[in-house]
Formats: C-alpha cells, sequence, structure tokens
C-alpha cells in the first residue's frame, strides 16, 4: 500500500479493513481497532469469520463465498464478542475484488458500523 494511501486509509473516520484470499486480515485501520477494542498487531492475520460469534460464522462465510464467486458486495448484521465479554452487534458491507494474480480480495468499508450504539440510543429514545 502506498504511504499516501495508508496515511489516509489510517485517518479514515470509517472501520476499514482488507482480507486476502483466505479471508485474512492484511491492513486494517486505526477506527475498526476501536471498534473492535485490539490492538491492529492482533488483529492483522486473523480471519474475520473467526472474529464473529460462533453462530453467526456460516452467514458470513456464506455471504463471503458469494461475493467472491459473484466480485459483488454484500451488508450482513452479526455480533462479535469483545475482549471485556460484552457482545455487540456490528453492519458489515464488504466488497470482492481480485489481484493481479487474481486472487480474490476483500475490503471492509464505512458500514462495518456499531448496531449497538443504534439500538441502544433507539431503545432509550
Amino acid at each position: 500500500m502506498s504511504e499516501v494511501y495508508q496515511s489516509a486509509f489510517d485517518a479514515s473516520p470509517a472501520a476499514q479493513a482488507i482480507l486476502n484470499h483466505l479471508g485474512q486480515m492484511v491492513a486494517i485501520n486505526q477506527q475498526a481497532c476501536a471498534w473492535l477494542a485490539q490492538p491492529r498487531e492482533a488483529l492483522l492475520g486473523k480471519r474475520l469469520v473467526d472474529l464473529v460469534l460462533e453462530d453467526d460464522r456460516p452467514y458470513l462465510f456464506k455471504a463471503i463465498l458469494a461475493s467472491a464467486e459473484s466480485l459483488s458486495s454484500f451488508e450482513l448484521d452479526c455480533r462479535v464478542p469483545m475482549p471485556d465479554g460484552a457482545v455487540r452487534w456490528f453492519a458489515v458491507q464488504a466488497r470482492a475484488a481480485r489481484d493481479a494474480d487474481r486472487q480474490t480480495l476483500w475490503y471492509f468499508s464505512q458500514n462495518l458500523s456499531d448496531l449497538w450504539k443504534m439500538r441502544f440510543f433507539h431503545s432509550i429514545s
């Protein structure tokens, strides 16, 4: 990743991650690390599927496979166990692409939003 792009990627207010063809995170920005409450070093190399609650994994895996086959985007709400033991909902949006070697990559962005906050504020209003 170029230095200019890396700087913009890291400074983005949107949570963003790039996954390789194995589903492992090869890049993750500061906002995504903050939302997941884990340092970048702990997240790099992990598969996104392994971060979500076990009950939600089949849905995410199915969405990822369909996206890879059609090079399309997908949106999915899933639960993520946090390091403190809490479980939070996240709305994940991703788009599949191919790199120069024709390997599938996923770019997760923007709508990796924290549904817990939206649901909490909706419940108290």
